[in-house]
């Protein structure tokens, strides 16, 4: 898949799925029982709280063994110290206090594609009934950043 083929059409997707996740509308188990529609209402990654669009994205110990790692890998060391409690759209604007302006929209992105990557793992394993450990879905995440920033890096022509 060509470059200028992922920065337009991956980037859309996954700012509209952030869209709908920070309105709590994704349909994690909660909002499926709101409509009546049967299922377990426990987190797929996790095993062992309501599926919540919070819980899924914030609160599950998978997420957040998930995102120590991309904190790691991407040097966002500087957001370890935020409290975790509150909704996930509250967490995300305490992350963006922490950084610098010019890197606010690379903490968007990065954040974006974590919770992207963490909605089709948890699909993955509610239809297809695989599981990927942590380290691999930080794995998948990271090279999907890695690309979209290959994509929409600005190259500067030497003369």
């Amino acid at each position: 898949m060509g470059f200028q083929l992922i920065r337009d059409l991956l980037k859309p997707k996954c700012h509209f799925f952030a869209w709908t996740l920070l309105h709590k509308k994704i349909l994690t188990a909660n909002n499926l029982i709101k409509r009546n529609w049967p299922n377990d209402p426990t987190c797929k990654l996790c095993s062992a709280k309501p599926e919540t669009p919070t819980h899924l994205c914030k609160d599950c110990i998978f997420s957040k063994q998930v995102w120590a790692l991309i904190k790691i890998w991407f040097g966002l060391s500087v957001i370890d110290v935020l409290g975790e409690n509150g909704s996930l759209h509250s967490y995300w604007r305490r992350c963006r206090m922490k950084i610098d302006k010019p890197r606010k929209r690379r903490i968007d992105d990065i954040m974006i594609y974590f919770w992207w990557n963490i909605w089709k793992v948890r699909n993955i394993r509610t239809f297809q009934n695989k599981n990927l450990q942590p380290s691999a879905v930080a794995l998948l995440c990271k090279e999907e950043i890695d690309q979209f920033n290959l994509a929409t890096r600005v190259e500067v022509l030497v003369q």
